[in-house]
């Protein structure tokens, strides 16, 4: 569950700027609409991208730094 946090959360901020997802607010549950499937695509292209450099390269630093801001806190020092 903490890797789709992770991955929603980067794809929702990414997009902000051209609406790709919208955050609604009903009944006191909240909902996620995709407005742009072509530019969700292109994003999550983008952070897989990001991902397999990470891996590729073993730069933990940058993972540290994806995982603190998008998903949940990190314990290990850097």
């Amino acid at each position: 569950m903490r890797n789709r946090q992770v991955v929603a959360a980067w794809v929702f901020d990414k997009g902000k700027a051209d609406n790709v997802i919208s955050k609604e607010v009903r009944n006191g549950k909240t909902y996620f609409n995709i407005n742009d499937y072509a530019k969700a695509r292109e994003l999550f292209g983008q952070l897989l991208r990001e991902i397999q450099r990470i891996k590729s390269e073993g730069d933990f630093n940058a993972a540290h730094d994806l995982v603190e801001g998008y998903g949940v806190r990190s314990t290990r020092k850097r």
